[in-house]
């Protein structure tokens, strides 16, 4: 094979694979991974979950089910988010999902941002109320899916949500998107923790 030829394959060889990654880029947006968890976005994951935390209001909306023994693991995915938000001044809006077992949206449960208040929406209250909710940044926690080969925080506009393939990476997921976005989420958590020791 002369010089010629080779010098011809690998241009070639070239150009499909920087037209490869331009397809990646502009079809699905950009990717990076931060300790195993796949972050992605439209552009630039990690400047789009920094330009969140300036956001005052965040609505963590976790899915559970009607009874089921995941719903302890979606629930401590919210919390953390809720620890972390308070810590740094953030009006921090619960809205639970609630699926029956053929994960059809029942109700969902609310407490306004008030942790002394809980009201019941129907689902069609619940799609109207995460919709308009324009001016905050929606944190969608959503089941477990086995397709789901690694974890992933989804940054789409104002919304954050966490994709994972199984519960056991329901917190870890969760908390990377936290760390991102606030320098002082590890420090929240272990004093958090701390204090729940001492009263416990």
């Amino acid at each position: 094979m002369s010089a010629y030829k080779i010098i011809s394959i690998v241009l070639v060889a070239l150009l499909a694979f920087f037209a490869f990654i331009v397809f990646l880029r502009l079809g699905s947006g950009e990717k990076i991974v931060v300790e195993g968890i796949v972050v992605e976005a439209e552009s630039k994951p990690v400047q789009g979950l920094l330009g969140m935390r300036e956001k005052k209001t965040f609505l963590v909306s976790p899915a559970f089910y009607e009874k089921h023994s995941i719903n302890p693991y979606m629930a401590n995915a919210m919390n953390l988010f809720i620890v972390v938000l308070n810590s740094n001044d953030k009006n921090a809006v619960q809205l639970v999902r609630v699926f029956s077992a053929d994960k059809n949206l029942q109700y969902c449960a609310t407490n306004f941002g008030n942790e002394m208040t809980e009201e019941r929406l129907s689902g069609q209250e619940c799609g109207q109320f995460i919709s308009s909710s324009v001016d905050s940044v929606r944190v969608l926690i959503e089941f477990p899916d086995s397709s789901v080969q690694k974890p992933a925080i989804n940054v789409k506009e104002n919304t954050i949500t966490i994709f994972t393939g199984n519960f056991n990476e329901l917190g870890r997921t969760a908390f990377v998107a936290l760390k991102i976005m606030f320098e002082n989420a590890e420090e929240t958590l272990r004093k958090t923790n701390a204090l729940v020791e001492q009263l416990g």
